[in-house]
């Protein structure tokens, strides 16, 4: 499994998983996940490429991680971020992003 078909996994249901909608819950969850086994082909170079394309699109130049950022442009409320994680992470992987990138 890479990090985008857990992603999509997680967007079904991610209380289940992540114990409650937080966008930093999340975070953990998947950072959790990569370090179990980081010998693993896990594609987490993506997360990066989100960040960057996450930086463009609300043009926003810091230090913060994805989860942070997301934190910050949705009003300091963590299960609006976590919510719009999912839309903004299916936006990014769309094909017309895609030849963007």
């Amino acid at each position: 499994m890479n990090v985008i078909e857990l992603i999509n996994t997680l967007k079904q249901r991610p209380g289940m998983y992540i114990g409650k909608n937080n966008i930093f819950c999340l975070k953990s969850f998947i950072d959790g996940w990569y370090f179990r086994n980081m010998e693993e082909d896990t594609n987490m170079d993506i997360l990066i490429e989100f960040y960057l394309w996450l930086q463009n699109k609300f043009n926003i130049r810091d230090n913060r991680n994805w989860d942070e950022l997301l934190f910050l442009v949705f009003d300091k409320n963590e299960e609006k971020a976590l919510n719009n994680f999912f839309v903004l992470f299916d936006d990014f992987l769309s094909p017309a992003n895609n030849a963007e990138r």
